[in-house]
């Protein structure tokens, strides 16, 4: 095995390379980077003239804006294909696997969101970089094991765990050095300028070389070193540079390794190296060209190399600055043998020139913009408008056409826009499904599991159920402009209707982030609805039943009565009914009449005992 020594000299010598591999591409970013900060200078010719006044045009500016508002405002969105969660449920086609990868997506995403809540800018630093260089470079920071290497104190490590075990650093791309194979990222290289004092702070007690030169010279705290940061999949270092100490600037003071990054935890691989860098790079552009200044060709490449901002900015500059040099040039031009003698009124409307016989007045025409210059000013900014993004996602508004736009034609126009930048947005999901991805592997190569919430739940992925060679993946961005809704849910009925297309499948076309999810509370709601329709129908069945059987009831009773009613109109008389005269001997009759209701005596007055009895015959007192 070799040795440590021997290792190191062979890192310095590997970042040597790679330092001189890429002066040529540093150069054009440093390029990239004026040009978004609108950092610009005359040639020294113009500059030296004093009616000169800088005049820089912003379209680059602008068109850097709108693509980072476009693709950083939402949420990135995350899906997780069922075979990674297999150990889970054993069988990935399964409907629970679904599930279970739903759950992952959410809990995953709610760790990156933790991440942004660290950083505001962390979302639209990823696009920015993605635009600015064509390239994406970050560091995925676990909390937990980092604070097992460096010490921190109790308060301030319960505040940086208030966010969540994850954060991530976005570094600047020409401060890395990344080599790539046709298989992936080799080996990193980060080369920070950094003062001795923030040195000591974050390598601790590993920078104590640092910190004696320190305690000999408090001003040596200020002191700017070159910090080395070099890993591959097998080793890490880091040294930093003194340019002011000879012997330093020669060996560099070592402050970690050369020994792996990380090693695994658990498992039988107990203590190998972690099969992955702690690094998340993505680059575009093109591998068929060896320079590696034209490998990237960000936004900016053309309007760089074709001098579309330079001479745009050269021919503002002349043009504005001649039209602000004349503006106190004179306007009135008097002949007169005596010119000071003459007299210009401006108190009155339209004012008055008070002449002399003799004298003339003419009143000198100033020159406007030129014409041909602002044309051709324009045309070079209508130049790097085509060569960098659609003014549609800069100003919002259509392209310029005959008569009104409708909003199906304004959406064609937003997605063709969003095509241009379509390897911005590439760049932008690779980094993402990057990070996701080594959120899996660090948790099951050290064996801590990943915590997370959604609305009402709780989601746990457990360390053991993460396997890293079955982690598929993908993030796609979603763009902040105006999308056609209606249209789009109209197509998905016509999916549903006519294509028989799988519910699911539709949900995902309308961007429903958790299909399954979605298609679970869509049966517990109808179930409900189902249970609460029974439930109605048991009541209506029920009340309608007690109201038919009391109507059933009173009907009866109608038709009884109308029957006792029938017969009494059949049988009038007065006998007596003959439940009343059994076992009454020679009394006959009715107790009541039936047909009136009333009694004999009331009936039939002539027959009671005053009429017909001995008192009517004069014998009531024998």
């Amino acid at each position: 095995m070799p040795k440590s020594n021997e290792i190191m000299v062979k890192i310095k010598r590997t970042s040597a390379r790679m330092i001189e591999a890429n002066k040529g591409l540093r150069k054009a970013q440093l390029a990239y980077e004026r040009i978004s900060r609108l950092q610009y200078e005359l040639p020294a010719e113009l500059n030296e003239l004093d009616w000169i006044r800088p005049i820089i045009d912003t379209a680059p500016y602008d068109a850097l804006r709108g693509i980072v508002r476009a693709l950083s405002n939402l949420d990135e969105q995350l899906n997780i294909h069922p075979a990674t969660v297999y150990k889970v449920n054993e069988d990935d086609e399964s409907r629970d696997a679904g599930l279970t990868a739903n759950k992952w997506e959410k809990n995953l995403q709610w760790q990156m969101g933790g991440v942004a809540k660290r950083r505001k800018a962390f979302r639209s630093s990823i696009i920015k970089s993605a635009a600015l260089y064509e390239e994406i470079v970050g560091q995925l920071i676990h909390l937990p094991t980092e604070f097992k290497a460096r010490e921190l104190s109790g308060s301030r490590e319960r505040a940086a765990l208030r966010f969540g075990d994850w954060a991530a650093r976005m570094v600047d791309v020409k401060t890395v050095n990344v080599e790539y194979s046709d298989y992936m990222p080799e080996r990193v290289l980060c080369a920070q300028i950094k003062t001795a004092q923030e040195v000591v702070d974050f390598h601790g007690d590993a920078a104590r070389l640092v910190q004696v030169k320190i305690n000999k010279d408090p001003d040596y705290a200020a002191v700017r070193l070159l910090e080395l940061d070099y890993v591959d999949y097998e080793n890490r270092a880091i040294w930093v540079i003194d340019e002011h100490d000879d012997v330093a600037k020669s060996r560099g003071i070592r402050l970690f390794g050369p020994e792996p990054w990380m090693t695994i935890a658990v498992g039988k691989d107990k203590g190998e190296p972690v099969p992955f860098l702690p690094w998340c790079a993505v680059a575009g552009g093109t591998d068929i060209d060896a320079a590696p200044e034209f490998q990237r060709q960000p936004v900016f490449f053309p309007v760089y190399q074709a001098e579309q901002w330079v001479n745009a900015n050269i021919m503002g500059t002349l043009e504005m600055s001649r039209v602000t040099a004349e503006f106190a040039a004179p306007t009135h031009k008097i002949t007169s043998p005596n010119p000071d003698d003459v007299e210009i009124e401006h108190g009155t409307a339209g004012g008055a020139i008070r002449l002399r016989p003799g004298e003339l007045y003419e009143k000198v025409r100033k020159d406007g913009l030129d014409p041909g210059i602002m044309e051709f000013k324009d045309r070079l900014t209508n130049a790097m408008q085509r060569a960098t993004v659609s003014d549609i996602l800069v100003t919002g508004q259509p392209t310029v056409g005959a008569g009104p736009v409708s909003f199906a034609a304004y959406n064609l126009q937003v997605q063709v826009a969003l095509a241009g930048i379509g390897n911005i947005i590439e760049l932008g999901e690779g980094f993402y499904d990057q990070l996701y991805e080594k959120m899996l592997l660090i948790s099951f190569y050290t064996g801590q599991d990943i915590t997370g919430y959604g609305n009402v739940e709780k989601y746990t992925i457990d360390a053991l159920n993460i396997d890293p060679s079955t982690i598929y993946l993908n993030t796609e961005l979603k763009p902040d402009v105006p999308v056609d809704r209606v249209a789009r849910v109209t197509a998905a009925v016509q999916m549903a209707q006519q294509l028989k297309y799988p519910a699911i499948k539709i949900l995902e076309f309308l961007g429903e982030n958790d299909p399954q999810g979605a298609m679970r509370l869509w049966e517990i709601e109808q179930m409900d609805n189902a249970f609460l329709q029974g439930l109605t129908t048991k009541l209506e069945a029920e009340g309608s039943g007690e109201l038919a059987q009391l109507q059933q009831t009173v009907e009866q009773m109608s038709q009884m009565l109308e029957q006792q009613m029938q017969q009494a109109q059949q049988q009038p008389g007065q006998g007596t009914p003959e439940n009343l005269a059994q076992g009454m001997p020679a009394v006959e009759g009715d107790i009541f009449n039936s047909a009136t209701m009333t009694s004999p005596a009331q009936a039939g007055p002539s027959g009671n005992r005053e009429a017909a009895g001995p008192e009517a015959a004069g014998l009531a007192e024998i």
